[in-house]
């Protein structure tokens, strides 16, 4: 009576037997509870649905080895079944080697030891209600080419899927904590994924899987196990996330193709263990930034991982809430700028640089911003930052001139190349423009458009003086300020003693200078010197000295 009591679903009755409408005959048992429980099947034909009920009971579970192979069973295709059942027994179906085709209803949970052990199934769909796949359970179903795994799971067990040789991907679902020793050992998976939500790899997981090319493993896992990925010669990279502090011996072992492996966070220990790439012509990178790096790790050559931008490290002592700020390092193998942005939702982002001058030394930089506390949520990207810069010419000595870049000033005092000390992210439009100058000296600016994923160095600046004392000099240099001289259409810079000096419109520059120099010089309209028939000026010295032409008698007066 105590056994009973302790195993609520103990077989009560044995040996009763039912002939279902299909013709199929099946030896089942009640349980405890007055269900029915399937022991075994007796007969054809080969295309099964397993009832709801059974002579009034309904039918809950399928028994162990209640299918496996005999006879009567090795010619069976395809089985349905019933929507009652909420248990597959261990072993159920195995060595069913006819079974291509088994279609499970919502109520399962639990699929057994071997349920499906070397059964000739193609593809597998897994129930969302399933919450438990006993070890073994599709142990080398050859032809088995692809499978989904519910979320409801939270482990894959031991041998789960051993030697599914056809078996070319798998998606291993977030709830997954734990994958068993030799869970898809000698499978044909080309690439796998392991979840954050994983925390462990065992032994020989993914050994002599002869078609995978990369994995990555994700942050969640803390060691790697044994000949994890043994002899997976198609193998070329592997990317190992920051939570991985362990790597077992012959992990990497004889992944004779295996060229890169990455590391995003720091050095797993032991780093001397020299059989865990064994026969590997890997490189181990590692991010700027991450501690336990060496010139070699488990006997491999080591480098810094170019990425093509910047990572923000998300572990480690620095990073979160800090005294000064929040903060965290900015990792990238290149000394150069960052620029570190900062938007208040990702929904509809507007990303505002907060910090401008990263400069990074070693490949790393630690930004911290003190102004977090001022908005209820922030996110950050880090960006490759670009300068804004260019040529100075004309400047004479002692004099100076200011340039803006929007808020970013520059003042210059000698000619040759300059840069902006603020440096952008890609995208953001320049424009240099001229806020003053010292002196005698004017200056204009070509620079303006969009940074490109490149440094602007083309901004040219050019500085001439325009109070000489020399009239026909100062009018000269007055209309290259203005950038109107050696125009063509009808505007000429009389002078008293000489002229025309030709420019296309009166500017500002040349407009003072007249004005400095008033009345001994004067703005006309004037098409030519002989004629006035002629619509463009002569050819000739941008000072052209002699009597020009007026037609029309209209006279400008510099103001």
């Amino acid at each position: 009576m105590l056994l009973l009591l302790g195993l609520p679903g103990v077989v009560q009755a044995q040996n009763a037997y039912s002939t279902n409408a299909d013709g199929s005959i099946y030896t089942y048992s009640t349980n405890a509870d007055g269900s029915a429980n399937i022991v075994a099947y007796a007969g054809p034909p080969w295309v099964v649905t397993i009832p709801t009920n059974i002579n009034g009971l309904t039918v809950t579970s399928i028994g162990e080895d209640a299918f496996e192979e005999t006879p009567l069973t090795s010619a069976l295709t395809s089985v349905t079944i019933g929507s009652g059942v909420t248990s597959i027994g261990e072993g159920a179906f195995g060595f069913c080697c006819s079974l291509t085709n088994i279609t499970m209803p919502g109520s399962v949970t639990s699929i057994g030891n071997g349920a499906f052990e070397e059964t000739a199934l193609t593809s597998v769909t897994i129930p969302g209600s399933v919450t438990n796949i006993g070890d073994d359970a599709f142990f080398e179903c050859s032809n088995l080419t692809s499978i989904t795994i519910p979320s409801s799971v939270t482990s894959i067990g031991e041998g789960e899927f051993f030697y599914c040789t056809s078996l070319t991907s798998i998606t291993i679902p977030d709830s997954v904590t734990n994958i068993g020793e030799g869970a898809f050992t000698g499978d044909s998976l080309t690439s796998v994924i392991i979840p954050d939500s994983v925390t462990s790899i065992g032994v020989v997981v993914f050994a002599d899987d002869y078609g995978l090319t990369s994995v990555t493993v994700g942050s969640g896992v803390t060691s790697i196990g044994d000949y994890a990925f043994e002899n997976d010669t198609d193998l070329t990279n592997a990317t190992i996330d920051n939570g991985v502090t362990s790597i077992g011996t012959y992990a990497f072992n004889v992944c004779t193709n295996l060229t890169s492996v990455h590391f995003t966070g720091n050095a797993p220990s032991p780093t001397n263990d020299s059989t865990v790439f064994s026969g590997d012509p890997a490189t181990v990178y590692y991010l700027p930034g991450t501690t336990g790096w060496g010139a070699t790790f488990d006997g491999l050559p080591t480098a810094p991982w170019f990425l093509p931008n910047p990572l923000i490290l998300n572990h480690g002592p620095g990073f979160g809430v800090q005294p000064g700020g929040f903060g965290f390092t900015i990792s990238w193998a290149t000394n150069g700028s960052v620029v570190v942005e900062a938007a208040t939702n990702l929904a509809n982002p507007v990303w505002i640089p907060v910090s401008t001058n990263n400069t990074l030394t070693d490949g790393t930089n630690y930004f911290s911003d003190p102004q977090w506390t001022n908005y209820p949520v922030r996110f950050y990207r880090a960006a490759p930052a670009f300068t804004v810069g260019g040529t100075l010419t004309g400047l004479p000595a002692g004099d100076a001139v200011a340039l803006n870049n929007g808020s970013d000033n520059l003042t210059l005092t000698t000619n040759g190349t300059f840069t902006f000390p603020t440096a952008l992210p890609n995208g953001y439009a320049y424009s240099v423009t001229v806020s003053g100058t010292s002196g005698n000296t004017e200056a204009t600016c070509t620079g303006s458009g969009t940074l490109s994923g490149a440094n602007v160095t083309n901004v040219a600046v050019q500085c001439m003086p325009i109070y000489t004392g020399n009239l026909d000099v100062d009018m000269y240099n007055a209309a290259v300020a203005d950038g109107t001289a050696n125009g063509g259409v009808p505007a000429v810079m009389l002078t008293e003693f000489g002229g025309p000096v030709r420019v296309t419109a009166v500017g500002a520059y040349s407009s003072d200078v007249c004005s400095i120099y008033y009345p001994r010089c004067r703005f006309t309209i004037i098409v030519g010197t002989t004629s006035c028939s002629s619509t463009t000026l002569p050819t000739g010295p941008a000072i052209q000295f002699g009597t020009g032409l007026v037609c029309g008698g209209q006279t400008f007066y510099g103001y």
